[in-house]
């Protein structure tokens, strides 16, 4: 069973238990702003990551302040590097998807590919 432990930065908080994904360099964890309350995501990158990816880290930073008005991008509200980890933070973003919109869209998705793939 996970152990239970708050992180912070210098404005925003969150429980080592409230994760929302991981990936291969970086945990996402719920979380809050300090002084507002409201709900964050916060990407930290840690551990093997942390001391040896810089280059990748500061790519995927640069993409996201790069992308940061598009309408399908999340937005980065802020990126604070403590001693040992790296954090971004972003709006949570929660998708509703039902297995319809799933099935139809795929279905969509592999009608065009076959049409492209008759018309070349």
């Amino acid at each position: 069973m996970a152990v239970s432990k708050v992180e912070s930065s210098s404005k925003y908080f969150w429980n080592t238990k409230d994760t929302l994904g991981t990936g291969a360099t970086a945990q996402v964890f719920a979380g809050y702003n300090k002084e507002t309350g409201e709900k964050v995501a916060v990407k930290v990158f840690s551990g093997r990551s942390y001391q040896y990816d810089y280059v990748n880290r500061q790519r995927e930073i640069n993409v996201i302040r790069q992308l940061s008005d598009h309408d399908n991008i999340v937005k980065l509200l802020a990126v604070e590097e403590q001693v040992g980890y790296l954090c971004l933070l972003s709006p949570v973003a929660f998708f509703t998807v039902t297995f319809r919109e799933t099935t139809s869209k795929l279905s969509l998705l592999w009608s065009s590919a076959q049409v492209a793939i008759c018309t070349r």
